[in-house]
C-alpha cells in the first residue's frame, strides 16, 4: 500500500495507478502524440504505462454507457486532437466488443449471460404485473363510488419489453 505522488489518495495494495487523478495525468502525458499508432506505438514505459491508464479509463467509462463523445472531449480537454481522441476511444470501444463477443463464446459468459435475461424476465413481470394490480386495485376501490380507474399503462408497458428483451437473451444464451 501507498500513497499517489500527486494527490495523495491511498492506493490499496496491488494498485498501479491512482484512481483519482491517474486518467487525468496519463491523458495529458500522451497529449502531443498526432495519431493513435504513435500513442500506442513503441514507447517508453512511463508512457506505456500512461497508454494503460488511459485505455482502462476509456474502457471504465463505456462499460458505464458513459457517450463516447463526452471521453473524446475529456481527452480534448487535457490536449488531444480531436480525431486522435476520437480514434482512440473508438479502439478501446472496438476492443470492448471483441472481448465480449469471446466471452460470450465460453460456457460461463453464456450462463452469465442467460441470467440477465432471466433477470430482466423477472423484473419485466413485476413490473407489468404492478401496472396491472394498480389498476384492478383502483377499479375496486372506486367502483361503488362512480371514481375513476387508474391503469398504469407505463408500467404495464415497460414491464412487458422488459420480459420480452429478456426472453430474446435467455433464448440466444441458454445451453
Amino acid at each position: 500500500m501507498g500513497y499517489c505522488t500527486e494527490c495523495g489518495t491511498k492506493l490499496e495494495e496491488g494498485m498501479r495507478f491512482c484512481p483519482k487523478c491517474g486518467p487525468q495525468l496519463a491523458m495529458a502525458k500522451l497529449a502531443g502524440r498526432s495519431e493513435v499508432g504513435a500513442v500506442s506505438g513503441v514507447l517508453a514505459p512511463e508512457e506505456q504505462d500512461a497508454v494503460e491508464q488511459v485505455t482502462q479509463y476509456i474502457g471504465n467509462s463505456l462499460t458505464a454507457r458513459k457517450d463516447k463523445w463526452v471521453i473524446t472531449k475529456e481527452l480534448m480537454k487535457q490536449g488531444w486532437r480531436e480525431k486522435t481522441a476520437y480514434q482512440f476511444v473508438r479502439s478501446v470501444e472496438a476492443e470492448l466488443k471483441r472481448g465480449f463477443e469471446e466471452y460470450v463464446k465460453t460456457p460461463s459468459g453464456r450462463e452469465a449471460m442467460a441470467s440477465v435475461g432471466k433477470r430482466r424476465m423477472l423484473h419485466g413481470t413485476l413490473w407489468a404485473v404492478g401496472g396491472a394490480a394498480i389498476g384492478v386495485g383502483s377499479y375496486y376501490a372506486d367502483a361503488y363510488e362512480g371514481g375513476v380507474v387508474i391503469l398504469a399503462w407505463g408500467a404495464i408497458i415497460f414491464g412487458v419489453y422488459g420480459f420480452v428483451r429478456g426472453l430474446v437473451e435467455w433464448l440466444n444464451y441458454r445451453t
